[in-house]
């Protein structure tokens, strides 16, 4: 293992690193001295860059970042993440094709309906009850 020179802390120094991340980076970390000293505070070496092109098709999608981060712990692959639609979105056109409007629907997902089921399980009939 290499150790810093006082080149190398003063290099790291310019971008905010000081001598004791660059040691600690090095010892604790294992990282190798080139990467302790180039890489600023607070960033990530394989961080966010994994994602930015899946983050990318997930705005063009409708999708957060926060979303597509919260189904990425629960435990989507990140495709899935970033490609399924927000919601209930496919199954609202099958809702009105079944004459079931959005609050119908809502609600029947809201009451632990399956959603398929809640877009089409037809509505009650309601007889008019005739009086005389």
């Amino acid at each position: 293992m290499e150790k810093p020179t006082l080149k190398d802390y003063a290099k790291a120094a310019e971008i905010g690193v000081n001598k004791k991340y660059v040691d600690q980076r090095m010892k604790e970390l294992d990282w190798s001295l080139e990467r302790a000293i180039t890489t600023p505070v607070g960033t990530s070496w394989e961080g966010n860059e994994k994602n930015k092109k899946l983050l990318k098709l997930a705005e063009k999608n409708g999708v957060s970042e926060s979303t597509f981060y919260r189904r990425k712990r629960n435990g989507m692959t990140p495709y899935e993440a970033a490609t399924t639609a927000k919601g209930f979105e496919k199954y609202i056109p099958l809702a009105e094709s079944n004459g079931i409007s959005n609050k119908t629907f809502y609600q029947r997902v809201k009451r632990k309906m399956d959603p398929y089921e809640a877009a089409t399980k037809p509505t009650r009939k309601y007889k008019k009850i005739q009086i005389s």
